[in-house]
């Protein structure tokens, strides 16, 4: 599958089966991760890997989106530090995106749960330098994978100025 193809197949995926997901999986998750381009090569993320039922139980009540969170076998939660770089935002959202586009390339399923939002609280146990929330997002086996899935061509016509 090309990269057009790849972006094309990926979905939002809110189910998931009980599956876990493999731990060599997860590693490709996190070095696609840490493959996002940075501004300044600053790296402003904090990626937080979470597999514990009771940790995603909670995680699962932080947001009105985050509701299917333990429902998934894998939760990322992308944490950023405003400290870090003035362009921590886009940095991680870059970042999530190559988590979301492996995830897909892997035939899991998942889903980006946008949020902006002090972190200190929950992160400081856990990654201390990171401040804020990036996104949290799901993913696992889901009912029908998504990478399997026939790209559908919904690419729009850009016209360029000339």
């Amino acid at each position: 599958m090309d990269a057009l193809d790849l972006m094309l197949a990926r979905r939002s995926i809110r189910r998931f089966t009980t599956q876990d997901v493999a731990l060599e999986d997860e590693q490709n998750l996190i070095d696609a991760a840490f493959a996002a381009p940075s501004g300044n090569n600053a790296r402003p993320w904090h990626f937080v890997f979470v597999r514990d039922p009771a940790t995603r139980a909670r995680l699962k009540d932080m947001h009105e989106w985050t509701w299917m969170l333990d429902k998934a076998p894998l939760v990322v939660a992308v944490l950023g530090n405003d400290e870090d770089s003035p362009w921590w935002i886009e940095d991680c959202a870059a970042a999530a995106e190559n988590i979301l586009l492996e995830a897909t390339a892997l035939g899991l399923g998942s889903v980006w749960c946008g949020m902006r939002e002090d972190a200190t609280e929950w992160s400081a146990a856990r990654e201390p330098a990171a401040r804020c929330w990036a996104s949290l997002w799901a993913s696992g086996a889901c009912w029908r994978s998504s990478a399997s899935a026939t790209p559908a061509r919904r690419r729009s016509r850009a016209r360029s100025a000339r």
